[in-house]
């Protein structure tokens, strides 16, 4: 940046009406003096998850083929089916209904251990408590058996963060503690409404605290800006994470503005800035018309006031005006 440049930084607007066109010329002069260029903060959100209803549509088709070849006892059949479907569970946990879909995985490897060679009892009866944990359980199909064990007690506390909303299985979590199963879960995370972050967790039994994961909105974006609060001599910019911005609001006078410069979550106190004179504005100039310059007006308004003091002083001193030399022919003669 060179000497000359000037430093562009966000500003925001606190007052509920937008600024009116001296509100506007205030803020603009206050921009010149300081040598700043003040910009609209920017409308970046956190990146949100894109959800693909077809993905739902393709685990599902894996499990059919699973149960397909589980009714021709083909063991590696199935076990190729269900891996299919869970590696497509285990890097979409964003989808509404992944943790039914995972309970339905878990529930056909049940199936697979206690009817297939070889036979695991001890797998299939935690595969059986697994799908549980996932969406509460349901009453043995066709082909299954239910299981003795089921899975533990569990409460989950969870933290809050503004804009954030947390989805465990598909559910909204208030904030607080919620009761649930140990086991696996799918946990989604939306900001403003939106998927930002998805992943699968393991609750254990018992009592246990989970941190949501961090989204902030980038640095001196609206949505950065917008945590800003105004009182009535300062602004609350606790939450701001800017490194340089500006707040600015309505003054008391007419065409009037309070202005602050901060750095992150720390504001100055508002100063009121009054709009500058008109006469101080410079003329607008139309297009392919050369501008007289400000320098030559205050050369001739100088030089006049100068002419017109020498002929007061000759005046009051009693001396006529100066004689006017004429020429006429035969040479010089003064009248």
């Amino acid at each position: 940046m060179t000497a000359d440049a000037s430093a562009a930084i966000a500003w925001l607007w606190l007052a509920q009406a937008p600024p009116d066109a001296e509100q506007a010329r205030t803020l603009s002069a206050w921009a010149q003096s300081n040598r700043v260029e003040l910009i609209q903060p920017s409308n970046l959100v956190p990146a949100t998850l894109t959800v693909d209803p077809a993905l739902a549509g393709a685990i599902e088709a894996h499990l059919e083929r699973a149960r397909d070849a589980a009714a021709a006892r083909d063991e590696d059949e199935v076990d190729r089916a269900l891996g299919s479907a869970h590696n497509l569970l285990e890097a979409h946990a964003e989808l509404p209904n992944a943790a039914w879909l995972l309970a339905e995985v878990e529930r056909a490897r049940s199936a697979r251990w206690r009817r297939m060679r070889p036979a695991l009892r001890e797998e299939a009866d935690r595969a059986w408590s697994r799908a549980e944990a996932l969406d509460g359980g349901r009453v043995a199909g066709l082909g299954e058996s239910d299981s003795t064990k089921h899975p533990l007690a569990a409460v989950l506390s969870i933290g809050s963060a503004p804009d954030e909303q947390a989805w465990l299985d598909g559910e909204p979590l208030p904030g607080g503690s919620i009761a649930s199963r140990a086991g696996p879960h799918s946990l989604v995370v939306t900001w403003q409404g939106s998927p930002a972050w998805a992943g699968w967790i393991e609750l254990p039994p018992g009592n246990s605290t989970l941190p949501l994961p961090v989204l902030n909105e980038p640095a001196c974006s609206q949505a950065d800006l917008d945590r800003a609060k105004a009182t009535q001599s300062s602004v609350d910019a606790s939450e701001v994470r800017c490194p340089r911005w500006v707040a600015v609001t309505a003054g008391l006078l007419a065409g009037s503005v309070r202005i602050a410069t901060c750095a992150a979550g720390r504001c100055d106190a508002l100063t009121d800035w009054q709009p500058p004179p008109v006469w101080t504005q410079q003329p607008t100039e139309r297009k392919g018309t050369a501008r007289w310059p400000t320098w030559a007006t205050w050369s001739l308004v100088g030089t006049g006031v100068a002419i017109g003091a020498a002929v007061a002083v000759g005046i009051a001193a009693g001396q006529g005006p100066p004689r006017e030399t004429k020429f006429v022919g035969g040479g010089l003669k003064t009248p």
